[in-house]
């Protein structure tokens, strides 16, 4: 508890992530926990609200391996977003626990979609990379909406 009240901020915060997962009090703080804050801290240049944000809503992130989270931190990098950047945090939740197939199969299927390139594609999800998130339904009945009732231009909508 020591270590968690003031990484969390509150026992509010650190109570909020503990009914998501129990993980964090399962996990080896020395091996685990802490080597993860301190690499998104020093490597990735977040702050302990930017490491806790994501936590909250995906606890196990920083009750997992180090090395994937490192993986996790590759995969953001890899959407264009900047580290540091508030979106950074957002890119992080997006990809924590979606395989390298299951990420490449959202953006090919965002690519055929809404009928952009890959570069429209990367100019999206560093905008936007929850869109790793949504079902293909519902990105599916966004897409018409936007394409053909609104008659928005795909570019557009990547920007």
């Amino acid at each position: 508890m020591q270590y968690y009240l003031p990484l969390f901020g509150s026992f509010d915060n650190f109570l909020r992530a503990l009914q998501r997962s129990s993980c964090l009090l399962s996990s080896d703080l020395g091996k685990v926990i802490k080597p993860n804050v301190v690499f998104l801290r020093e490597c990735c240049g977040l702050g302990d609200c930017d490491i806790v944000n994501p936590c909250v809503a995906v606890s196990r992130m920083l009750a997992t391996n180090p090395e994937h989270v490192r993986v996790m931190v590759a995969c953001a990098d890899r959407l264009g977003v900047p580290r540091g950047s508030g979106m950074f945090r957002q890119a992080l939740q997006a990809v924590a626990f979606l395989s390298e197939d299951k990420i490449a199969a959202k953006v090919d299927y965002l690519k055929n979609t809404f009928r952009w390139s890959a570069a429209e594609v990367v100019i999206a999800l560093s905008k936007a990379p929850m869109l790793l998130r949504i079902s293909k339904d519902m990105l599916q009945r966004k897409s018409e909406f936007l394409l053909s009732e609104v008659g928005l231009e795909p570019m557009y909508i990547a920007h």
